[in-house]
């Protein structure tokens, strides 16, 4: 007998991508909305941080754009001719507030309330303005056109000069160019006289060589002065010149030699020459202030040493000067202070009063004076020789403090200084 066929089982139809999708998402749901959580994050947290940035932007610009247009305008009114000027820059600095605001989606703002008025200069003002105006033009045309004249006239001196000096020993250089023009005035072919025209300001100088020097505007007075100089005795000119320059070197001489020199350095002094003549021999200390000066003038010849007077000769100044040297006061200024404290301080603590006061409180003062560079201690001591408290001076202040044994001030009783 045949064995009955199995019934054979159907097969499976095999699940859509769709479902299998659907499942999968709903297996994994929380996973996807944690992920779409963190992406939208990300995404908006940039835009949230810049749209708080602009905000802040939005809320100084508002804050400031009226002050600014107030500032603006304010400054206008100070340097703007006319209102129209002033009130069409401010209005067109508003337009574009405005159109800043608009790019932020800000409502505009009415800026009509700008009402700062721009006044004119009185009538007296503007009259002086005008008057000053016109002077200033009038003095720079008369400049010019004087600077044209004289320089014309000084450069044609060459021939013209021997019309003026007739005297066949004295010749004139040939002309020396630069921002001033000038010529040597020659006695028997040595310079002796300088005659210079400054281009800048058409001024007319002569100059005898250590003996006199003149200024002149005009070429009518510039003339007249020539004429005068040429009628003067050049011989005894030009004998006083070199005896000016020979007085000089002596003196130069002098101070260089080992007897000056050794005071000077013995007393710390140093000396300066001036750069011209009259020539002027300065003295000074180690702070380098003035303490002594010699002048040389000539016609007539003279030496003037100060806190001694006029000396005639330069033998008579011989005499004198290397015992003036050594009795020089060489003292600064902040010494002589100094020492006019310690003298008031002194005067005080040698009253019998002062004495007995200390010696009663059983105080005493120490026998001398505490002296470094910056500062003088005068102590007070007690029985036992401890310091109790010190009166000082402060040499760079000049003034008298009250310190305690431990360097604390306690007080400032006085100053030298105004």
């Amino acid at each position: 007998m045949a064995k009955p066929k199995k019934k054979a089982k159907p097969k499976k139809k095999p699940k859509s991508f769709k479902k299998k999708t659907l499942k999968f998402y709903k297996q994994h749901l929380k996973k996807f909305h944690l992920a779409a959580l963190i992406l939208l994050i990300l995404i908006v947290t940039p835009l949230v941080y810049r749209l708080w940035h602009l905000n802040k932007i939005v809320k100084v610009l508002e804050r400031t754009d009226q002050a600014l247009i107030d500032e603006i305008g304010s400054k206008l009114e100070d340097s703007l001719g006319t209102q129209s000027e002033a009130y069409s820059l401010s209005f067109q600095l508003a337009d574009d507030l405005n159109e800043l605001r608009s790019l932020l989606l800000l409502p505009e703002k009415d800026y009509s309330n700008f009402t700062t008025e721009i006044e004119l200069k009185d009538e007296e003002d503007l009259r002086v303005d005008l008057y000053n105006s016109l002077t200033e033009l009038v003095a720079e045309r008369s400049l010019a056109k004087r600077q044209l004249e004289n320089e014309g006239f000084f450069r044609g001196l060459t021939e013209t000069f021997r019309e003026t000096f007739r005297d066949e020993r004295i010749s004139l250089s040939t002309l020396n160019e630069g921002e001033t023009l000038s010529y040597n005035v020659l006695w028997e072919k040595e310079a002796l006289a300088t005659l210079s025209l400054e281009k800048a300001n058409a001024k007319f100088t002569i100059e005898i060589q250590y003996l006199e020097s003149s200024d002149y505007v005009s070429v009518t007075d510039w003339q007249a002065a020539l004429t005068e100089l040429a009628q003067r005795d050049f011989q005894i000119l030009s004998e006083q010149s070199k005896s000016y320059l020979e007085a000089i070197t002596k003196i130069d001489e002098y101070l260089a030699s080992e007897e000056i020199q050794t005071i000077l350095n013995e007393r710390k002094v140093t000396f300066e020459k001036s750069a011209d003549w009259p020539y002027l021999y300065s003295f000074k200390n180690l702070s380098l202030e003035e303490i002594a000066s010699l002048q040389v003038a000539a016609n007539p010849l003279k030496f003037t040493l100060s806190n001694v007077g006029n000396l005639d000769s330069f033998e008579a100044l011989q005499e004198v000067l290397a015992d003036y040297l050594k009795d020089l006061e060489t003292a600064s200024f902040l010494e002589r202070q100094v020492a006019s404290l310690r003298d008031e301080l002194q005067k005080t603590f040698s009253e019998k009063a002062f004495r007995d006061f200390l010696q009663d409180s059983g105080l005493r003062l120490a026998g001398e004076a505490r002296d470094n560079p910056d500062r003088v201690y005068y102590d007070i001591l007690d029985s036992e020789d401890n310091l109790i408290q010190s009166f000082v001076i402060d040499k760079a202040t000049l003034e008298i403090l009250v310190i305690d044994a431990e360097g604390v001030e306690l007080n400032v009783l006085g100053s030298k200084k105004n």
